[in-house]
């Protein structure tokens, strides 16, 4: 019964990981700010976070995400 119940939470979870989206967020692109970027990604979401300098505060992540910073 463990098994079973493992392998449907499993199955959940990497089903969550296939609708994932990426977003960018860069100085003159729509998304400028990490916190916008948090806010509106999903679960298991990819936010690249292009160089530059971004003048944030009080950044709060309340969901699985990954932050890639890229050059």
């Amino acid at each position: 019964m463990k098994a079973i119940l493992y392998n449907i939470g499993l199955i959940f979870l990497c089903a969550g990981a296939l609708h994932a989206r990426t977003w960018t967020v860069a100085p003159g692109r729509s998304l400028t700010r990490i916190s916008e970027a948090i806010a509106k990604a999903g679960p298991y979401d990819t936010i690249l976070v292009e160089a530059g300098v971004y003048r944030e505060g009080g950044i709060t992540v309340d969901k699985p995400l990954t932050l890639r910073g890229v050059n």
